[in-house]
């Protein structure tokens, strides 16, 4: 599958709008990135003045010519504007040099020239592409697109296939360029993380590490990017050979587990769910208790095991053994904690707060020592509907979701459950609630995820995989 780019960086207005300096460098810049490291078929660059009927041809080869059932990618800075219809509904419009704008009471209401973006969501809609990302550096003197605007304009990025979408600031702030700096703010963190220090353990840059790190980065400066999504990430840029020749050497092991699930000493073969990875590390950021959901062989345990764990720092949390709830829950739940109560008095003690003691994770927390945080797993959930018995079903749920009245637990839990588990659950009010507000549902692989998980791993032993056998 081929991958085509469109980079574009406007500095020459003609009319109304005052020109800029930067987005001519900035648009180099992308492009000297995609160029090494995003295994591009080819990447188109227009700069300095860049006309409508230009801009607007450049679109249309990418997206209906070059693109077809393949992935591409376009990046645009240059003005970005606003225009308001008698209606006072906005239509957003990227800036081309000449462009010409028509304004009441410092308002404008219309325009001559420039590229719609209704008209870009119409064409993108029409595409038959793989995927798509589009990367939006829009400064202009006044209000930016409005995040309600950009959802309106571009409804292709929430009805099909792979698709992710960033822009530079919301719409009551302005996306700024330092004189003194080489590149406009968003652009320069933008590149940062396009870099080969921001990549993952399978030295890639994925759609969903990317916005990450421009949003950390942009905290604080004025600006706050804004993203949409849609389907799988989407990896932008690799440095695959720079991350195998540091982390591990080709090997006679075979990269495919089939129905067996992947552990954390398979994390280098294991890929396609950064996207899922990354939502579990930002609900257990928000609360100690996640439950992970999906269909039987979505591969559940494998995003858990290859893709969570390694991504934990290991300073920092201490991953205990993970336990199924199995036929006596409470006695397995006993088994992977009484190593922090040894002693016969002090594993009576144990039993004691898992079996009668009202609010028993105080007193737990206080034994759990050695690092900061604790992570337990509870792999293959739906045992406790199925094999345990009765009497400790309530317990054990109470015991495992205690862990979110704590003002500052240092336990976390996940759950791994089939989905179709779930009816059960609303038998249980504090699970069920759980369930509706922390929810990772494990989607089924497709697109760019589904193909690396094929391709990636058969390239780290050294071989390759034929584009006409992933059709």
């Amino acid at each position: 599958m081929a991958r085509y780019a469109l980079v574009v960086g406007i500095t020459d207005y003609t009319n109304q709008l005052s020109n800029l300096t930067k987005p001519a460098t900035d648009a180099e810049a992308v492009a000297q990135v995609l160029k090494a490291h995003g295994d591009f078929e080819n990447i188109a660059v227009l700069k300095g003045k860049v006309s409508t009927t230009k801009l607007a041809e450049a679109f249309k080869t990418l997206l209906q010519q070059q693109a077809v059932k393949n992935e591409a990618l376009i990046y645009f800075t240059g003005h970005g504007i606003p225009v308001s219809s008698s209606l006072g509904r906005p239509q957003a419009y990227l800036a081309t040099s000449d462009l010409t704008i028509f304004t009441e009471d410092t308002k404008i209401v219309g325009q001559k020239g420039g590229i719609s973006l209704a008209e870009l969501n119409e064409l993108i809609k029409e595409s038959d592409l793989s995927s798509l990302v589009v990367l939006l550096d829009c400064c202009h003197s006044g209000d930016f697109l409005e995040r309600n605007l950009i959802e309106k304009s571009l409804t292709a990025f929430s009805s099909q296939r792979d698709y992710y979408f960033i822009a530079a600031c919301r719409g009551f702030e302005q996306a700024y360029a330092k004189k003194s700096a080489q590149h406009s703010i968003f652009t320069t963190v933008l590149l940062a993380g396009l870099s080969a220090e921001k990549a993952n353990q399978h030295g890639q840059v994925t759609s969903a590490d990317l916005f990450g790190c421009i949003s950390a980065e942009l905290k604080g400066s004025g600006q706050q990017p804004i993203q949409m999504g849609w389907g799988s990430s989407i990896t932008l840029v690799s440095y695959k050979h720079q991350t195998q020749a540091e982390t591990f050497e080709v090997n006679e092991e075979c990269p495919y587990q089939g129905l067996k699930a992947f552990e954390a000493q398979q994390k280098q073969f294991f890929f396609g769910r950064q996207q899922v990875v990354r939502k579990i590390l930002e609900k257990l950021a928000q609360n100690p208790f996640v439950p992970i959901i999906g269909a039987s062989g979505s591969g559940k345990s494998s995003v858990v095991q290859a893709g969570l764990i390694p991504e934990l720092d290991n300073s920092v949390w201490q991953i205990l053994p993970p336990i199924k709830p199995g036929f006596q829950p409470l006695q397995e739940l006993r088994g992977v904690l009484k190593a922090f109560f040894p002693g016969a008095k002090e594993e009576r003690l144990l039993w004691e707060l898992i079996t009668n003691e009202p609010n028993p994770l105080p007193v737990i927390l206080e034994h759990l020592t050695g690092t900061e945080k604790f992570l337990l797993v509870v792999d293959q959930f739906e045992e406790l509907f199925t094999v345990s018995v009765a009497e400790e079903k309530q317990r054990f749920i109470e015991l495992l979701t205690q862990v979110v009245e704590m003002t500052d637990s240092r336990l976390s839990v996940v759950i791994i459950m089939r989905s179709d588990f779930l009816e059960p659950c609303s038998d249980y009010p504090s699970l069920n609630k759980l369930i509706e507000n922390q929810l990772v549902l494990m989607p089924r692989i497709t697109g760019v995820d589904l193909k690396e998980t094929i391709t990636e791993p058969a390239k780290l032993q050294g071989h390759s995989v034929e584009e006409g056998l992933l059709l």
